[in-house]
């Protein structure tokens, strides 16, 4: 799910003389619009946050948990890619 964004347009001159303020509002998930004489320059987002599990954490549990199958490893590679 994805979730909207707030929106904050500021000229370029506020943009670069309060990068402290900048910093605070895209850490706090808005979007900078950045403009010059009314357009827009470019926008300043923030990064999306981590979701899930990743390919390590995957790893970790199939490779160190010993009461899986032991042939889970070549299931999951069937799976993901076909008969090899």
């Amino acid at each position: 799910m994805i979730t909207p964004m707030n929106t904050k347009t500021l000229n370029s001159r506020e943009f670069f003389r309060s990068p402290g303020r900048v910093a605070r509002l895209v850490r706090a998930g808005t979007k900078i619009v950045v403009t010059s004489h009314g357009e827009e320059l470019f926008e300043a987002v923030p990064r999306l946050a981590k979701k899930g599990k990743t390919i390590k954490d995957f790893e970790d549990l199939v490779f160190s948990d010993p009461k899986l199958d032991r042939d889970l490893s070549k299931k999951v590679d069937e799976i993901v890619y076909g008969d090899l």
